[in-house]
């Protein structure tokens, strides 16, 4: 799977449109006024209660995640990949989402990590193979365990959103 490939196009698709589940284009709009605590990072247009803050270290893991992503990768579509990733992270409006978002985010990141660990089982057979590019191939692994850091860490954060049932503050569609 080279990045011109349609496999690379629909992989890559799947890793952002995970990323996408919670806010629309609208959401955007942070950073926002009221910050999480211990991750001033990540903000919403309401205020973030001690509760939400504590799910919202899976994000921010996810975020640390990212950032090493963006130095691992050996070619510049792989680092913008990675980098687009991260910044959208900064951007949407981490207030607490309603449980049918959270339970949708859950279900979302099942079925992308399922489909990535797929490709990435793929592209470890290519490893050390002289028919393929090994910056590729390096690249590809990286995106698709990216895919998957990404799948668990969104599924934790819904997963805690949900333990601890706090009303919602952000649509989903805002």
């Amino acid at each position: 799977m080279r990045f011109g490939d349609r496999r690379f196009a629909a992989a890559y698709a799947v890793c952002l449109s995970t990323l996408f589940v919670l806010p629309s284009a609208e959401a955007f709009a942070c950073p926002c006024e009221y910050k999480a605590d211990k991750f001033p990072e990540l903000t919403s247009k309401h205020p973030i209660p001690p509760a939400h803050s504590a799910c919202l270290r899976s994000i921010n893991e996810l975020q640390a995640y990212l950032r090493g992503a963006v130095k691992k990768a050996h070619r510049e579509k792989a680092r913008n990949a990675h980098q687009t990733n991260l910044k959208r992270t900064y951007e949407i409006d981490w207030g607490v989402p309603p449980a049918e978002v959270a339970r949708s985010m859950i279900a979302s990141s099942r079925s992308t990590i399922a489909g990535a660990a797929r490709t990435l089982k793929t592209e470890k057979r290519k490893i050390g193979d002289r028919n393929h590019i090994q910056d590729i191939v390096a690249d590809n692994i990286g995106l698709d365990e990216s895919t998957i850091e990404h799948g668990t860490k969104l599924a934790e954060y819904a997963r805690c959103v949900l333990k601890n049932n706090l009303p919602a503050t952000v649509s989903g569609k805002d």
